[in-house]
């Protein structure tokens, strides 16, 4: 038992502190790196603008101290504790004084409600956190930190297409999706202009998209790019 290291409460709020910040206006440093040499590879001249502004956007961020996306997300604390550690059963109880504070001070967005149910209210000050404990056999605590967009939340749909579906069938679900979800009081639009708007896809303008994909995809972590920090035990 002497060799047991007990994690409290002062160090994980001291670990979430620090990891907050760092989620918030910095790109890693291999995502960044990874940007940059799909920019200076790319060829297409819409994909290489996108991936100059995420490269741009990345250095702002860094360098002014604002978020890398608006989206700043709710936060996710893990705590990984390994059989050499023992666990204050307070551990969590200034999480969410951490969260409001830094969220204040940084001039991050506030987005979470107090009741997902019941009281749909803006909290005002992003919290609360979702606070978890999972135990490994590797030695040590590690804590892990994660700003979750919710942006992917607000209007995602959930389709499971067989493999017949094919190319266009890929291509007519986000389309579908969108003409089900526009506003009623818009005018409708004829069949004809969504036919057209689909035979544009599947021309150049579809290609360019495509091989924007993965940049968008790093860019959408922006938002939600985990962290981890370590807790120290002195």
């Amino acid at each position: 038992m002497s060799d047991m290291r007990m994690i409290r409460r002062e160090q994980v709020e001291a670990a979430l502190s620090r990891a907050l910040p760092e989620l918030a206006f910095e790109v890693p440093k291999d995502v960044l790196a990874g940007l940059e040499r799909a920019y200076e590879s790319e060829t297409g001249p819409r994909a290489r603008e996108a991936l100059a502004l995420l490269v741009e956007n990345a250095r702002v961020a860094s360098q002014d101290r604002v978020a890398i996306c608006q989206d700043t997300g709710s936060v996710w604390v893990c705590l990984e504790a390994g059989p050499d550690t023992c666990v204050a059963g307070d551990v969590f109880a200034g999480v969410n004084d951490v969260v409001a504070r830094v969220y204040a001070e940084r001039n991050l967005r506030k987005s979470l409600v107090r009741d997902a149910l019941l009281d749909r209210a803006n909290s005002g000050d992003n919290t609360p956190a979702f606070c978890e404990i999972e135990t490994c056999s590797r030695p040590g605590a590690r804590l892990h930190v994660m700003c979750k967009g919710g942006g992917s939340d607000n209007a995602s749909r959930v389709v499971m297409l067989t493999p017949s579906a094919g190319r266009d069938g890929i291509r007519e679900t986000p389309f579908s999706h969108a003409c089900a979800r526009r506003p009623r009081t818009h005018a409708r639009r004829s069949s004809s202009a969504w036919a057209s708007a689909r035979r544009s896809t599947r021309s150049g303008t579809w290609r360019n998209a495509r091989s924007c994909g993965p940049s968008a995809r790093r860019r959408a972590m922006g938002a939600s790019m985990s962290s981890s920090a370590s807790c120290s035990t002195q």
